[in-house]
């Protein structure tokens, strides 16, 4: 029977080797097991980094030679999101490996050992200041970013945590274009719409045709995404009525189980909302793919161990997916965030001069100030031509 040499440790059920170079100590772990041939692989190895040591070599550069293809980002982040999967929400751990892909496609798949500060910054940098992220947008990445390298230093994957010593900054300048209204326009909407079509029919886990539905019926009800993701098929009437001649939506609090699905963040956005023949449509569609269900309207994948079910976040949509086709598939399209479908839907009703109160119990709105307050750039045109006729009137009368 093989027992491990001086220098070869048991832990946390693999091996680890133990050694001194240049006045430093490093562990190294070796193996996931303790079997007789993981023994006879890491005494091996033990006595190759001795070898080094005399003739006054590097070890460490044996090490990463010989194990570094099993110790580099892809395979050790795999590893972390299998690790952390029974401890977090599902959706955590689909941002988690959203955010370690977009790592590898920056930096490449490197030994983790090798990742520095600089690697760091430039994958910040990307994301940031070319491609526009915001700052609330990025954070839950860099925080994927920190708890890996932390893991990977526990387990001796990594002697520091690059990640920890980057420190993000709240940029107001660089959010300012996403926080403002700016709508979509005509053009700008055929070809997201034509864009997510062109989705891979299984990205990410999610239903182009879904999706599709999802966008259009932002645009045509100016729904909140937390709203959107919380109707039940019970709160969608088809029933033509004399108020609602192509049928409503009652929006009420959220009957989902899962805190964070909020439904309407105020009072003012318990309403029943009146559907339009856009809006009715693209409802339609969506029930013939999740209606025979008789839960939510919007559910995860159609194919796959989590299929069918109600979301618990609309991040993979508003995010994700969003993201996805707005940066591959429409480069000449300015990058908003998803909420801006909303406004867009309201700029619409504004500039097609429906009233302001009916307007404001559409979307939820406790009374028109909001919309006076922060439509601003659309009123202008309105306002301008009120004042030029009030002008003419006082011209007249004065």
């Amino acid at each position: 029977m093989i027992e491990p040499i001086k220098g070869v440790e048991r832990h946390q059920g693999g091996l680890r080797i133990v050694f001194h170079w240049q006045g430093k100590r490093y562990r190294r772990a070796i193996t996931k097991s303790a079997t007789q041939k993981d023994i006879k692989i890491a005494n091996d190895l033990k006595k190759k980094v001795e070898d080094y040591k005399n003739a006054d070599q590097d070890p460490l550069a044996l090490f990463n030679d010989v194990y570094g293809k099993h110790r580099d980002f892809k395979r050790l982040s795999q590893e972390y999101a299998l690790y952390r999967r029974g401890t977090i929400e599902p959706s955590t751990i689909s941002r988690y490996v959203f955010g370690f892909e977009s790592f590898i496609e920056i930096i490449g798949n490197k030994v983790v050992d090798h990742i520095n500060v600089k690697d760091i910054e430039k994958w910040r940098y990307q994301k940031m200041e070319v491609d526009k992220m915001t700052y609330s947008g990025l954070r839950p990445y860099k925080s994927a970013l920190d708890n890996f390298f932390d893991w990977c230093v526990q387990n001796d994957f990594c002697r520091k945590n690059p990640s920890r010593l980057v420190k993000m900054r709240r940029v107001v300048e660089a959010d300012a274009d996403n926080n403002e209204i700016f709508p979509f326009d005509g053009a700008e909407i055929e070809k997201i719409k034509k864009a997510i079509m062109n989705l891979d029919n299984d990205f990410r886990g999610n239903n182009r045709e879904q999706f599709y539905n999802f966008f259009m019926i932002a645009l045509t009800t100016g729904m909140r995404p937390g709203e959107m993701i919380a109707l039940t098929w019970e709160d969608v009437e088809f029933k033509a009525s004399e108020t609602h001649p192509y049928g409503s939506v009652n929006i009420t609090k959220s009957k989902s189980a899962c805190s964070d699905v909020k439904g309407p963040k105020t009072k003012a956005g318990i309403r029943r909302h009146t559907l339009t023949h856009e809006s009715r449509k693209h409802f339609e569609k969506q029930r013939r793919l999740t209606g025979l269900q008789r839960s939510n309207v919007f559910l995860t994948q159609q194919k796959g161990p989590h299929h069918n079910k109600p979301y618990t976040t609309s991040f993979s949509l508003t995010n994700r997916m969003w993201s996805n086709t707005l940066y591959r598939y429409c480069p000449d399209v300015k990058y908003r965030e998803f909420y801006q479908c909303r406004h867009t839907y309201i700029s619409n009703l504004v500039a097609n001069d429906v009233p302001l109160t009916i307007i404001a119990r559409q979307v939820g709105h406790a009374s028109t100030r909001v919309l006076l307050e922060n439509y601003v750039k659309v009123f202008s045109p309105q306002l301008k031509d009120q004042a030029e006729r009030m002008s003419e009137a006082q011209k007249n009368r004065i």
